[in-house]
């Protein structure tokens, strides 16, 4: 029986396409502006909570699918750290969105329960 690797459930995951293009184009523009981003992290991690998915497989899954940091030690102070930092914060702006997902899931269930 062949079972899909971890991050082969979150690529095949409906708004996994639309989050990675988004962030693709977010990472390659000079922009603060972060909305849509933030939409598309929170329907992203919206589904990997309903399929039961960790965080880490949704970072592995961006890995795989060729979206990954680009430095070394020696970028970090160079040209590529207006690069390292906008990957940064797009994978912060990611796990913060699953975290609250998961904690707002948590309290409804509880609140839900108590009833």
């Amino acid at each position: 029986m062949n079972c899909p690797l971890p991050h082969q459930v979150v690529s095949s995951l409906p708004a996994f396409a639309s989050y990675r293009r988004e962030l693709a184009e977010w990472l390659a523009r000079d922009t603060v502006d972060n909305e849509e981003l933030h939409r598309r992290s929170t329907e992203l991690c919206a589904e990997a909570h309903a399929a039961g998915v960790p965080a880490e497989q949704i970072l592995v899954a961006l890995r795989a699918s060729g979206i990954k940091p680009r430095w070394t030690i020696d970028t970090l102070d160079g040209p590529e750290e207006p690069a390292v930092h906008r990957y940064t914060s797009a994978m912060t702006l990611l796990l913060q969105c699953f975290f609250e997902g998961s904690r707002s899931e948590k309290s409804s269930v509880a609140g839900g329960s108590s009833q």
